[in-house]
């Protein structure tokens, strides 16, 4: 639907009422067929009318999109920094193979990370301020090799488990660390002393 305005006016000249009202009439028309729906058809907004200008920053109001904005804090920068959480992630268990001494990365969250080496070695688990994992990530260990694992905190790190049992218990035996606060983690699973 086209707007078609019946009557033009110039500078210095008289309007009549009539005219003017016409010219009412026939924007109210047209917008009311926009909000309605039925003046918009279904070829009216293609890719190419649209420039590749049209929507930029300079056109975007700064602090038009505010984390306030957002309900919830659903996304936040901070859920998003050095994670990507697609279907793959989603539907199955993805594995991170270590074969030597180790400190956890942010992108062990949520995975199996498998320990394949031939004697005893150490998982670490990096502080806070050096790797920004979240209250409530867990990181799954798998010891596949014959050598035993030791979990150990960083300085400043405290990991707990019942008793002190921070190894894995042998070759296949699994346990997860669990982050319960700041620099504070637990350990459960198959582990030993």
């Amino acid at each position: 639907m086209a707007l078609t305005i019946p009557h033009s006016f110039t500078n210095s000249t008289v309007a009549e009422a009539a005219e003017v009202n016409s010219n009412f009439s026939a924007v109210k028309i047209f917008v009311d067929a926009l909000q309605d729906g039925s003046g918009i058809s279904s070829s009216a907004i293609v890719e190419s009318k649209i420039a590749t200008s049209a929507v930029s920053s300079d056109k975007i109001a700064s602090n038009s999109i505010t984390e306030v904005k957002i309900a919830d804090n659903a996304v936040t920068q901070a859920k998003l920094a050095d994670r990507v959480v697609g279907s793959a992630e989603l539907d199955n268990l993805t594995l991170s193979a270590v074969v030597d001494t180790y400190t956890l990365v942010l992108a062990d969250a949520h995975k199996l990370v498998t320990l394949n080496k031939g004697t005893s070695f150490t998982v670490t688990v990096p502080t806070e301020a050096s790797v920004a994992f979240q209250v409530g990530d867990q990181v799954n260990l798998l010891q596949i090799g014959a050598g035993q694992v030791t979990v150990a905190g960083a300085v400043g790190v405290d990991v707990r488990s019942q008793g002190p049992k921070l190894k894995l218990n042998g070759q296949y035996a699994a346990a997860t660390l669990v982050k319960i606060a700041a620099n504070e983690w637990v350990l459960i699973g198959n582990t030993a002393a």
